[in-house]
């Protein structure tokens, strides 16, 4: 591990350029926001159970997140498309061929859009109309989804056969022409499909040779490295505070809490939360073997794949989704980018383990996956909670990264499953079933949920329905909140009948509307308050309720006009 006193003058520049996800609803790169936390600040509600617009395009898997900015979905397809769509109707405004398949997410900023292909090169394009303004010749096969530093560099993984991280300065204002000069370019022991999280000038990024870096993406200088147990593969690591976040995947179980300034191991979860499994070196390597004992020539079943009997099995542990399995953990897991907020890391990932018996016969063994959704806690790296599902067929892909926002979990996985678990309880909320397997990572932007499958088929579900009713202090509140279009929702509840009244007030104290209806019993009323015609700022709705035998409940309701 090398550390340098550089990065000690990078982090509190950074902590005044960090753009600040409150700001704005756009969903402007891959996880949202230069340091990759998946976190959408927006106030919103839960998704509506049927899609607001769904498109298919046909001949086309979407492995490609979708990026969101100024009301237009920008997305990469395997039919070497890239695609803008009209993000609230799902219309296709522009359609830009390349010369191989893209799976990078797009990039959005300085006008154009920023893309890496298979093609050997990043593609620049012009926002409103998809023509090339740039296009950076890597010699790279596959790019990673790029990041941009403060100084408008872009910073991307670097896939076989160039391996590594690369760097193009101003790589957005660069003259209309083809380009094969980069920066600069740093070569790891293997290649990097992650993609870079960027606080200031720094960027740590994972490479498959399971070492995890933190680069001064200015100058193109390792400043430290983490060695994990396992190839980090496709998962996008993410910055909070001083810390940056990460799961490897693969053969080693455990979610990694760095110190950015030094690259010291905070925590690692699979340290913290060992239900019995065995993670010495030793351990970890019979895992590998017995990984191995697995690929080599299995037979299927109805159960999943039976291989012969294996020896030195070693701990076992049981599984959260119920009591049939006992589970080996063997490695090979797929896991994805990380999540953050202010209290966990979520991520999902896709385990494999072994179930005695699986036909009927004691010497079988069944090679079955399980999905897990997992909450750490960020500071401790305590799991908080766990849900899980066991899934028939071994080949059911990688997992989407988990999105969150102030009160929910988004993710999707094999078979079209799609979830909304509660945050603090991992309780499932809401679930859809899309057509086609979700690998993309969910986005989030101007209250719409978007999924993108390897269908082809892209959906937005609007985020408007409100949680079940408890009582009338916490199910009457105001919907977005700050507003910034030309309506909001304000929705109240009563467990009995009840006689509404609503004054809303300006900062002022002067009344802007007065508003009165009889309520029914346990049934969610919504008011929608035309603010096409009132000034930005501040106001008050008191709400009061009578009841049939005099009480009264009242609250007041704080409201942001923002437009």
């Amino acid at each position: 591990m090398r550390t340098s006193p550089f990065l000690f003058l990078i982090l509190p520049l950074a902590a005044l350029i960090a753009p600040n996800p409150a700001d704005c609803a756009d969903w402007p790169m891959f996880r949202g926001d230069a340091q990759r936390t998946g976190y959408s600040t927006e106030t919103v509600g839960y998704p509506q159970k049927e899609p607001f617009w769904k498109i298919n395009i046909q001949h086309c898997e979407f492995v490609s997140s979708p990026s969101i900015a100024n009301g237009v979905l920008y997305i990469g397809g395997h039919d070497s498309c890239i695609y803008a769509l009209n993000a609230q109707n799902g219309e296709i405004i522009w359609v830009k061929k390349t010369g191989a398949w893209v799976e990078s997410s797009p990039l959005i900023t300085d006008g154009k859009v920023v893309v890496g292909g298979f093609d050997n090169a990043i593609h620049i394009l012009d926002l409103k109309k998809g023509d090339e303004t740039t296009r950076i010749v890597t010699n790279g096969i596959q790019i990673s989804s790029p990041g941009i530093l403060p100084n408008g560099s872009l910073v991307s993984g670097w896939g076989y056969p160039n391996q590594g991280m690369l760097a193009v300065v101003n790589g957005t204002r660069l003259a209309k022409r083809s380009s094969n000069t980069l920066s600069w370019t740093v070569p790891f022991l293997q290649t990097s499909y992650s993609s870079p999280a960027i606080l200031g000038q720094l960027a740590v990024i994972g490479a498959n040779d399971g070492i995890f870096y933190g680069v001064d993406a200015k100058e193109g200088k390792t400043i430290w490295t983490v060695k994990t147990n396992g190839g980090v593969f496709l998962s996008t690591p993410a910055i909070q505070g001083r810390a940056a976040y990460f799961a490897p995947g693969e053969t080693d179980p455990g979610v990694y809490a760095v110190n950015l300034t030094d690259g010291n191991i905070l925590w690692n979860s699979a340290k913290v939360n060992t239900q019995g499994e065995d993670l010495s070196d030793s351990g970890l390597q019979k895992a590998q073997s017995l990984r191995k004992q697995l690929q080599r020539g299995p037979r299927h079943s109805g159960e999943g794949l039976i291989v012969p009997p294996l020896q030195g099995l070693g701990k076992t542990v049981r599984s959260q989704a119920g009591d049939l399995v006992a589970w080996q953990w063997l490695g090979g897991m797929h896991t994805s980018s990380v999540a953050l907020d202010e209290r966990s890391v979520f991520v999902v990932r896709k385990l494999f383990g072994v179930q005695s018996g699986a036909s009927g016969g004691s010497s079988d063994i069944a090679y079955i996956p399980q999905m897990q959704c997992i909450a750490l806690d960020k500071t401790t790296g305590r799991q908080r909670w766990n849900f899980s599902e066991l899934r028939q067929g071994a080949n059911l892909g990688f997992c989407s990264s988990p999105v969150i926002t102030g009160h929910m979990v988004y993710f999707g996985w094999g078979g079209g499953k799609a979830y909304g678990l509660d945050k603090t309880s991992g309780l499932v909320k809401w679930q859809a079933t899309l057509d086609g397997d979700i690998i993309a990572s969910p986005a989030i932007s101007n209250r719409q949920l978007y999924f993108a499958t390897m269908a082809g088929s892209i959906y937005s579900f609007k985020l408007s329905e409100t949680d079940a009713g408890i009582d009338f202090n916490t199910s009457t509140f105001c919907y977005p909140n700050p507003a910034r279009g030309k309506s909001l929702t304000i929705q109240f509840y009563v467990n009995e009948e009840a006689a509404l009244s609503m004054t809303i007030f300006s900062m002022a104290e002067k009344p802007v509307l007065h508003y009165a209806q009889d309520l029914p019993a346990g049934e969610k009323v919504p008011f929608n308050w035309n603010i096409g015609a009132v000034a930005n700022g501040v106001y008050f709705a008191k709400v009061t309720a009578l009841y049939r035998d005099g009480r009264k409940d009242s609250k007041m309701i704080k409201i942001a006009v923002l437009r």
